[in-house]
């Protein structure tokens, strides 16, 4: 639980859990394809629960996608690495000419984002229902007062 404004120093068992997976591939035995599947299937799962209910800093948010670029380009041994296309490519979507890497800050926003839909549309839901009683007197979050 957190109280007051997040810290980055509150998300650091995040990153060394991002950072321990890593760690334990054999980085030398796989191909970039081998790479980019493991970035989409377990680095970018990692922080999902914690993103869907907390808005994590941007720094944090910039060493998930460091270490995912780390994961993709650098050579097993090296402490650098030359990336050959530009973040921005590599994040697009498959359709648009991407890798489909999803970035940290846009997964972040698209999980907050669906929590604000379900407060509003969904009153069937028990935690919906349990939110709107004891904060918001019965009310939709868009008629909410700021008390």
């Amino acid at each position: 639980m957190l109280q007051g404004k997040t810290k980055i120093a509150d998300f650091n068992q995040l990153l060394d859990r991002v950072n321990n997976r890593v760690a334990s591939w054999k980085n030398k035995l796989l191909n970039k394809a081998g790479r980019l599947c493991l970035i989409k299937s377990t680095i970018t799962s990692i922080p999902v629960y914690i993103m869907q209910s907390l808005w994590i800093p941007q720094a944090i948010c910039d060493r998930i996608n460091q270490v995912c670029r780390w994961m993709l380009w650098a050579k097993p041994g090296v402490s650098y690495y030359w990336s050959l296309v530009g973040w921005n490519t590599i994040s697009k979507p498959l359709e648009m000419g991407g890798l489909g890497i999803q970035e940290a800050r846009h997964m972040n926003i698209s999980l907050l984002g669906k929590l604000i839909w379900d407060l509003i549309h969904s009153h069937y839901k028990p935690w919906v229902s349990f939110v709107r009683a004891k904060y918001l007197n019965g009310e939709s979050v868009l008629h909410a007062s700021s008390k």
